[in-house]
C-alpha cells in the first residue's frame, strides 16, 4: 500500500496473519487502536512523513525512515481522576503530564467528575537518528493535597484514580512510604505484545504466553547503574512445572540471562544484580522448556529496581515502628485486616537476619527450639484468614507448623522462593489470637510477613487485602534493619514535664530541683546537677526552654508550701546555674509557660488577685528587658511570637487582645484591642495565617481573631463548656485538643465541625508527629493514628 500527499486515519481495525508493506510519501498517518495480531510482516517506509501509532500493542514492526524529517511515534491514551479520601470529585484542578526529560507533554484541568481525559502521551520516537524514549512519566497536580509528583509508566493505555491527602491508593499507608524513585513498576499490560495475551488473573492484570514467548519488549532508557528485576509468575493449573528464562539486553549486548522454575502457585522471583550503562533496556521472558503450548504460564507484574548501597538505617524501631519496616504501626491496620512484619512477633532480636529480597530487607529465622514467631494479637472474635510469606533457607522445600491458640491448624510445605501461604477459616471466640509458627525439623525456614484478614463481605476490605497481597507489596522496601532496643535511663527522680532536646542530648527537669542530661541515641547518663536553691517541697518543674543564642535553658520551679517560686537559667554544657529569679507564688507561670525567641524569653504573670503582667527578660543573664502591667487583674493566655513582624500577642479572660510590637527594643509600643463579644480567652493563641489567630475559649468555642481589628469569627458546632486553660495544637486546618470529658478531639476548620474519638486522654497536650498524635497525661502515654483517629498503643 502506498500513501502519498495525504492525511490518513485508521481507527479500530483488525488485521490477522497478513503481510503489510506501507510506503508513506509526504503524508501524516495515524493508526488508532488497531489490532495487529500474529501478523507475518509489517514494514513501513517513510519519506518526509510522520506515522503515529496510538494504542498499538505490537512491538515487532519494521521501520525505515528514508530521510531525517520522517518520524514514527508510539503514543498511548491516558486519563486520570482526582478524588478526596471520601470519594468526592476534585474539579478544576490543574494536572500536567511530564516526560522523563522534564518536558510537559500535556496540561489541563479536571472536569466536574474530577477527570482529566483525552491525553495522548508520546512514549517513544523513531527517526534516522535512532529511538528516543519518553517513559517513565510524572503526574504533577497543582494542589497542596498532592505534595509530590506521581511516577507512572505509560507503555499501554492507562487510567488512574488518585486520592488526595498523601494516600493516592487509599490503602491507609502514606505515599511517602510507598513511592520509591529507584523502582519502576510495570503492569502486565505494559509488557503485552498483542491484545490476545491480555486478561485478568485473580483480579490483577495478567499476560499469557504465545508459544514460548511471554514478552520481548524495549521498555525504557536506563541510566548507568546496578539493577535487578522482580517478577511474579505462575503456570496454569494443568501445568505442574515449567522452566522460564529472563533475559535483559541493551542495544548491543545481553546483560543478564537467568533461568528459574515456576509452578501453578503464584511465585515471586528476583534476578541477580546486573550493571547497565546509559542505553535502552529490553526485557525478554520465555519458556526454556521448548514447544510450549499457548496459555501455559502467566505474568502479573514486573519491577526494575536500581540497587544502591544507600539504605536508611532505622536506629530506634521500637519507638513507633515495632516491626522495623519504616511504616508507623498505626498505618498497617485496616478495620478488618492486620498487616504484620514477622519482626513484630519474635522472641529474640537475634532472629532478625539480612534478606535482600524480603519486604524490608530483613526477615526472621528460627530459634534453637524451632520457634520462628510467637505472639498474641488483640482481635475481636470472628473468623479469619491467615497469610504467611515465607521461604526455605538453602533447601528446595521445608515444612512449617502453624498453631492458633495452641491448636495445630496447618503444616505447610515451603519452597526456596518467597511465596504467600494461605490458611483459611480460623475461628475463635476470645478477644485475642495466639499465633505460633515452628520449624520443628531444623530445615531452616525464614518468614518475612503475615496478614490476618477477617472473613467479612466488604468491598473496601477486599480491596485492602488485595493491595497488600498484590505483586507491588512484594518488592523490597529500601529501609535496612539495624535492630536497636529502646533505651531506658533509670533514676529515682520525679519527672512531670516533657524533656527538651538539643545537639543530640536530652534534658529533663525533676522535682528534686535538678536537671538530668542523657544521650539521645543510647540513653547513656551524661550528667545531673541541682540548679535551684532555697526552694523546698517542689511541686512543679517546667520543661527546659532552650535559648540557642546563649547556650542556656530556662526552667520554672514551683514550691508547694512557701513563697519561693523561681525562674532558673542554667548553662547547657555543664548544668551550672546562670541566674535565679524569685517569683511570687500568687502568680501562675505554670498556666503561661515560658517561651524563648532570639536572645530573650517571655512569660505572663496572672492569677491570685495580683496585677497581671507580661514580662521580657534577657536570656543571657535574666535581667528585666521590659514588662507591661495590664489594666485589670485577669488571667492571661500563653504569649505567642509573630517572628516575621517581631510582635508578641497574648489574650485575657475579659476579652482583650494585647499586642506588643518591636519586642527586641525597650522602646516598644503596646496595643490593646477589645475582642468582639468579649470571649473568655485562657488557652494559647495560635498563629493561623498572616492576618488571624486561632484559640479555644473557656466556654468551648473555637474562634478566629483578626490581629489588627480584634474582630472574631466564631466557628459553629462546638458546644463543650468548661475548658479553662485547655492545651491546644494547630496543624494546617485541624485544631487538636482534649475535651472536657477527657476525649481527644479534633476540630476541622475547613469543614467547621468537631470530630471526637473514644480515647480518654485527660488534659494532656496533643503532640503531633508526621503520622501520629502523642498525648502524655500523668503516667499514661497514648499514640493515636492521625489518619483514622484510632488508638495505636498505650504505655503506662
Amino acid at each position: 500500500m502506498t500513501i502519498s500527499e495525504s492525511n490518513a486515519y485508521f481507527i479500530s481495525c483488525s488485521y490477522n496473519e497478513s503481510d503489510f508493506v506501507y510506503f508513506l510519501n509526504n503524508s501524516n498517518v495515524c493508526y488508532y487502536g488497531i489490532s495487529l495480531n500474529d501478523n507475518i510482516n509489517e514494514t513501513y517506509k517513510l519519506k518526509n512523513s510522520h506515522l503515529s501509532l496510538v494504542d498499538i500493542y505490537y512491538d515487532e514492526l519494521e521501520f525505515e525512515c528514508l530521510d531525517p524529517q520522517s518520524e514514527i511515534t508510539y503514543r498511548w491514551s491516558f486519563g486520570v481522576q482526582l478524588l478526596d479520601p471520601d470519594g468526592e470529585a476534585l474539579n478544576n484542578e490543574q494536572v500536567s503530564i511530564i516526560d522523563k526529560n522534564g518536558d510537559t507533554q500535556k496540561t489541563g484541568v479536571t472536569d466536574s467528575n474530577g477527570r482529566f481525559l483525552g491525553i495522548i502521551a508520546k512514549e517513544r520516537s523513531i527517526t534516522q537518528s535512532g529511538v528516543e524514549y519518553f517513559n517513565p512519566f510524572k503526574i504533577h497536580i497543582n494542589d497542596y493535597r498532592y505534595q509530590d509528583d506521581i511516577p507512572v509508566s505509560i507503555i499501554h493505555p492507562v487510567n488512574l484514580t488518585l486520592y488526595s491527602d498523601g494516600d493516592l491508593d487509599r490503602d491507609g499507608i502514606f505515599d511517602s512510604y510507598e513511592i520509591d524513585p529507584d523502582e519502576i513498576h510495570f503492569s502486565a499490560f505494559d509488557l503485552a505484545l498483542t491484545e490476545s495475551q491480555m486478561g485478568y488473573y485473580k483480579g490483577s492484570e495478567a499476560i499469557v504466553n504465545i508459544e514460548d514467548i511471554l514478552t520481548n519488549k524495549s521498555v525504557l532508557e536506563l541510566n548507568t547503574g546496578d539493577y535487578k528485576l522482580h517478577l511474579q509468575m505462575n503456570t496454569f493449573s494443568h501445568i505442574e512445572d515449567l522452566n522460564v528464562t529472563v533475559r535483559v539486553s541493551n542495544t548491543t549486548n545481553t546483560l543478564l540471562t537467568q533461568a528459574f522454575m515456576i509452578n501453578n502457585q503464584p511465585r515471586f522471583f528476583s534476578t541477580d544484580v546486573f550493571h547497565f550503562s546509559d542505553d535502552v533496556a529490553s526485557i525478554e521472558v520465555y519458556s526454556s522448556s521448548g514447544n510450549t503450548e499457548n496459555m501455559s504460564f502467566i505474568l502479573t507484574g514486573l519491577t526494575i529496581e536500581k540497587v544502591t548501597s544507600d539504605f536508611n538505617q532505622i536506629l530506634d524501631p521500637l519507638c513507633d515502628d515495632l516491626d522495623l519496616d519504616g511504616l508507623d504501626d498505626g498505618l498497617e491496620f485496616n478495620e478488618n485486616t492486620c498487616f504484620i512484619e514477622a519482626e513484630e512477633m519474635i522472641l529474640d532480636t537475634d532472629q532478625i537476619v539480612s534478606e535482600p529480597d524480603a519486604s524490608n530487607r530483613s526477615a526472621v529465622d528460627r530459634l534453637a527450639n524451632g520457634t520462628i514467631v510467637s505472639s498474641r494479637i488483640d482481635l475481636s472474635p470472628g473468623t479469619y484468614d491467615l497469610y504467611i510469606k515465607a521461604r526455605s533457607n538453602g533447601r528446595s522445600t521445608g515444612n512449617l507448623t502453624v498453631t492458633i491458640n495452641d491448636t495445630c491448624y496447618s503444616v505447610i510445605s515451603v519452597n526456596d522462593t518467597y511465596n504467600w501461604y494461605h490458611i483459611d477459616d480460623i475461628e475463635f471466640h476470645e478477644n485475642s489470637i495466639l499465633i505460633k509458627v515452628f520449624d520443628n525439623n531444623s530445615e531452616g525456614i525464614i518468614i518475612d510477613k503475615l496478614i490476618i484478614d477477617r472473613n467479612i463481605s466488604s468491598q473496601s476490605d477486599s480491596q485492602f487485602t488485595q493491595e497488600f497481597f498484590s505483586y507491588d507489596n512484594r518488592i523490597p522496601q529500601r529501609d535496612r534493619i539495624i535492630p536497636f532496643d529502646k533505651w531506658v535511663c533509670s533514676h529515682d527522680r520525679y519527672i512531670l514535664s516533657k524533656p527538651a532536646v538539643y545537639n543530640n542530648v536530652v534534658f529533663y527537669s525533676t522535682l528534686s530541683g535538678s536537671i538530668i542530661k542523657v544521650n539521645r541515641e543510647t540513653g547513656a547518663w551524661i550528667d545531673e546537677s541541682i540548679i535551684v536553691t532555697n526552694i523546698n517541697d517542689i511541686t512543679y518543674a517546667s520543661s527546659p526552654v532552650i535559648n540557642e543564642q546563649n547556650n542556656i535553658a530556662i526552667c520554672y520551679f514551683e514550691e508547694g508550701n512557701g513563697d519561693n517560686d523561681a525562674i532558673v537559667g542554667f548553662y547547657l554544657n555543664n548544668l551550672t546555674q546562670a541566674y535565679q529569679i524569685s517569683v511570687s507564688t500568687c502568680y501562675e507561670i505554670e498556666r503561661s509557660g515560658i517561651i524563648s525567641y532570639d536572645s530573650y524569653f517571655y512569660y505572663c504573670l496572672s492569677g491570685g488577685g495580683m496585677q497581671s503582667t507580661v514580662v521580657s527578660r534577657q536570656a543571657s543573664n535574666g535581667n528585666l528587658f521590659w514588662s507591661y502591667a495590664c489594666p485589670t487583674s485577669t488571667y492571661l493566655t500563653r504569649p505567642m511570637i509573630n517572628s516575621t513582624q517581631n510582635e508578641l500577642y497574648f489574650g485575657s479572660d475579659d476579652g482583650i487582645l494585647y499586642k506588643v510590637d518591636n519586642i527586641n527594643n525597650q522602646n516598644h509600643n503596646l496595643f490593646q484591642t477589645q475582642v468582639q463579644s468579649s470571649p473568655d480567652m485562657r488557652s494559647v493563641l495560635l498563629d493561623y495565617d498572616p492576618i488571624n489567630m486561632i484559640t479555644l475559649t473557656y466556654n468551648g468555642f473555637v474562634i478566629k481573631i483578626n490581629k489588627s481589628s480584634g474582630s472574631i469569627y466564631q466557628y459553629p458546632n462546638t458546644v463543650q463548656n468548661g475548658f479553662q486553660n485547655r492545651l491546644i495544637t494547630l496543624d494546617s486546618t485541624y485544631l487538636y485538643y482534649c475535651g472536657v470529658d477527657g476525649n481527644l478531639t479534633r476540630y476541622n476548620l475547613d469543614a467547621e465541625n468537631e470530630e471526637f474519638s473514644d480515647i480518654l486522654v485527660g488534659e494532656g497536650i496533643p503532640y503531633l508527629t508526621e503520622n501520629e498524635i502523642i498525648i502524655s497525661y500523668y503516667t499514661s502515654i497514648k499514640f493515636v493514628n492521625r489518619n483514622n483517629f484510632n488508638l495505636i498503643r498505650e504505655y503506662e
